[in-house]
């Protein structure tokens, strides 16, 4: 069976609750921190649901308060039960289960920190998959994994460190990513000032001219 661009994913926006998140960015004050964070997955979520393929989308997070926000984006929430501990590939496959999907329904994981991410790069991005095995997209540093798409039958997600070679070492299949705002996750400063060069979200923007380094 070939999937396409024109199947309809079910997408899953998994995302640390804001005050853990983004400790890496040491020089941003931590307060600011934890806005960005809000506003990196906040920019993700309205992204993914905005996609034409996205037939619906899930919050995996364990914070009131990004649930609340994410359920005003039309968005629900799935609660991660161990935010600080628990094995992310373990819940996003727990999650999948629960989901009760099809055997052959598309799962799209979209981790919530790409603030430059356009639903039009996204559609773009899944058109090459061919739906016989789960696919993924490198980071922009080229180690890590930012998209992961696979069906509910056969998802099995290798997220973590080195998960560009996990993932190919599972028999997944990758993604040419020529579009940046699909690679460009946000860990560091560094990350950070090149998804402001892309042209970030709504939300991370307002918080960044809060920050002083709006553009």
């Amino acid at each position: 069976m070939t999937i396409s661009a024109a199947v309809e994913y079910t997408a899953l926006i998994p995302a640390k609750p804001p005050h853990i998140g983004k400790q890496r960015l040491s020089a941003v004050p931590p307060a600011f921190r934890s806005a960005l964070a809000t506003a990196f997955a906040l920019d993700t979520i309205a992204a993914v649901r905005a996609c034409p393929v996205v037939r619906e989308a899930w919050l995996v997070c364990s914070d009131p308060a990004l649930g609340a926000a994410a359920a005003r984006l039309g968005v629900p929430t799935v609660e991660d039960p161990e935010p600080a501990s628990g094995d992310f590939n373990e819940l996003l496959r727990t999650v999948v289960a629960g989901l009760q999907l099809a055997a052959d329904a598309a799962i799209l994981v979209v981790p919530a920190d790409l603030p430059a991410l356009t639903p039009a790069d996204l559609e773009e991005t899944l058109r090459p998959w061919d739906g016989l095995r789960p696919a993924f997209v490198a980071d922009a540093r080229g180690r890590g994994t930012t998209l992961y798409v696979g069906r509910a039958g056969d998802f099995d997600p290798c997220y973590g460190p080195d998960s560009r070679e996990a993932h190919l070492a599972a028999g997944a299949s990758e993604l040419p990513a020529w579009l940046a705002s699909v690679q460009q996750d946000v860990d560091d400063a560094r990350d950070l000032d090149a998804a402001i060069g892309l042209g970030v979200g709504n939300q991370t923007r307002a918080v960044m001219t809060r920050l002083g380094l709006g553009r």
